[in-house]
């Protein structure tokens, strides 16, 4: 006899289905879940996404701001974290806000005259480049805003799918002149992939016609875009390909 004879046999207690048509969910939304259910970032920090961006807008990181730097002019790009409303003895409104980067968080002061110009940019997950001057209050650093613009890019890069890009070289002869050409043409394929860094990945292949040889260092990491992508045929010109694929 059964614990539950009485109770009608079913082929299964729950019945459900999954909706495929819902609109898929950003990045950084699950980024934001990721750091409050877990309390750190498992994957990339947002800020990572935006790397050769913030390297050309940002003189300072959070964790080079050191007291060494006090009264000292520094720009700071980041992720506003936490933001604090005051109220000075006159009635005016001002704002205290914890700034993250990638290497970690620094108190921003942004008074009256400057939070009334640009209050709603003083909101959480705002990313801004911050300019202002250190100043060391009990042996802490932290910075006294001078003005504060938003980093528009953030959104589209974080949620830009990856790309894996294929450049391959063929090369023109065995003699002194065409080894020598092929290999600038080679050093010219680098440049223009390091003058973009990101989060892309590539591989270069030279071959010619009879064997290839796999030239890509160990950071294969590019920045892909139409603009790389032209530069790189018109370096390559009729003795090459490049092919960029969306990665799953």
């Amino acid at each position: 006899m059964s614990l539950f004879g009485d109770m009608e046999e079913t082929e299964s207690a729950f019945e459900f289905a999954l909706k495929t048509d819902i609109d898929e969910i950003s990045r950084k939304h699950l980024l934001a879940w990721e750091k409050e259910l877990i309390g750190v970032y498992i994957s990339k920090h947002p800020l990572t996404y935006l790397s050769d961006l913030l390297k050309d807008r940002g003189t300072q990181t959070t964790a080079e701001i050191t007291e060494e730097l006090d009264k000292q002019k520094v720009v700071v790009c980041g992720t506003i974290k936490e933001a604090r409303r005051l109220t000075t003895k006159k009635g005016d409104t001002m704002c205290v806000v914890q700034l993250e980067d990638i290497f970690g968080s620094i108190s921003v002061t942004v008074f009256p005259r400057l939070y009334k110009e640009t209050t709603e940019l003083w909101v959480e997950d705002k990313v801004v480049i911050v300019r202002g001057e250190v100043q060391v209050r009990r042996d802490e650093a932290g910075i006294l805003c001078d003005s504060v613009e938003q980093l528009h890019a953030v959104e589209e890069e974080m949620n830009r799918k990856k790309y894996h890009v294929w450049i391959t070289v063929q090369l023109t002869g065995p003699d002194e002149k065409a080894v020598s050409d092929d290999m600038i043409r080679v050093y010219d394929i680098y440049n223009c992939i390091r003058d973009k860094p990101g989060r892309d990945l590539y591989d270069i292949w030279v071959c010619n016609g009879e064997w290839e040889v796999l030239l890509t260092p160990g950071n294969n990491t590019m920045h892909y875009s139409e603009e790389v992508h032209e530069k790189l045929k018109a370096v390559l010109l009729d003795k090459g390909m490049v092919e960029a694929k969306l990665m799953e």
